[in-house]
């Protein structure tokens, strides 16, 4: 079959395609059009003077950003010297108090304190190596002992075992205390675990006595930070139950480290080894509003019960006076 196409057909044909190409033009110019337009709008480099302004608000916002780091950074070291200042003006008071108190003490001591406002530890002692017999101060380390075996599995201290604890801290009680360490630590080397884990490097239990764990001042101001510091030994409920122990110590016991203080948390010891010498012992935390601080003052061959007392006395109430008058001053 054969296709005639005539000329009428053609001509209409070529019509047709002239208007496809004129409308495609008139589409195209169109896009180009709102293209240019959109790129003037949103792609529009900017002028000389907009660039310029750019970067010196930049350079201002920059210049701005170091000043703040130079003051936070000035602000953090004026911080650091000011605590190693108080740190230093402390240990210089303390030790030039002590020394002058002291002078003429025939009878050993060894004191120390952590400062909880300054974050140091001071010491002072006239025993060329400060070691000592615990005495009863020791209480405080065999209640944490007994605590911490219950938190690993060990049954919880029974109403009487808390009645006997009462009994250890408030009244010094050393039946119950006895009763501890054989029923619950098993034997006297047992505390030692405890004296590790504080890293109390110069406490060693005695395999007879839990009264003749040797120790020094330090060491049990490490103990006492175990129960009031920021990293506790115990679980907070035990720690929390330490704590009121400390604070509810009978009356006549409540001599030592409190002394000029009006809120406190101590435990005393003392022994007469050879029925003519005394050494008594006080441990604990004043807790003040101008005066934050743990101490433990220990001291052997006070000829009295009493005298050992008044010494502890001497020493715990002109430390508890040159701490807060730095405290008010600052």
């Amino acid at each position: 079959m054969e296709w005639h196409v005539t000329n009428r057909q053609l001509s209409k044909k070529g019509d047709y395609l002239k208007r496809k190409i004129i409308n495609s033009k008139t589409l195209l110019v169109v896009f180009m059009s709102l293209m240019t337009i959109f790129v003037v709008i949103f792609y529009r480099r900017p002028t000389p003077t907009i660039v310029s302004q750019n970067i010196e608000r930049a350079e201002m916002l920059s210049q701005a950003k170091q000043l703040i780091d130079i003051e936070k950074l000035n602000k953090e070291l004026n911080e650091k010297k000011v605590d190693k200042e108080r740190s230093q003006q402390l240990t210089k008071t303390l030790q030039d108090a002590w020394k002058t108190l002291l002078k003429n003490e025939t009878t050993k001591f060894d004191i120390a304190i952590y400062d909880n406002r300054t974050d140091i530890y001071v010491t002072y002692s006239n025993k060329p190596i400060p070691h000592f017999y615990t005495a009863s101060i020791a209480k405080v380390a065999v209640l944490m002992e007994v605590l911490a075996l219950d938190e690993k599995g060990i049954a919880g201290l029974s109403t009487q075992e808390q009645r006997d604890a009462e009994l250890m801290i408030t009244k010094s009680n050393n039946e119950v205390t006895h009763k501890f360490v054989k029923s619950r630590l098993g034997d006297y080397l047992e505390i030692d675990h405890l004296f590790a884990a504080l890293n109390m490097s110069d406490t060693q239990a005695n395999k007879e006595s839990w009264g003749l764990i040797q120790t020094d001042a330090l060491d049990q101001v490490k103990l006492i930070n175990a129960i009031f510091g920021e990293q506790p030994y115990n679980r907070q409920q035990d720690v929390t139950y330490i704590q009121q122990l400390m604070s509810r110590v009978d009356e006549e016991q409540q001599w030592g480290i409190s002394k000029n203080a009006n809120r406190y948390y101590l435990k005393n010891g003392w022994l007469s080894l050879d029925g003519k010498t005394w050494l008594v012992n006080s441990i604990g935390k004043v807790a003040d509003q101008n005066a934050d601080y743990s101490i433990a003052v220990l001291t052997e061959g006070n000829q009295t019960f009493t005298e050992g007392i008044k010494l502890i006395e001497k020493i715990a109430g002109e430390t508890y006076k040159q701490i807060e008058q730095l405290t008010i001053k600052d």
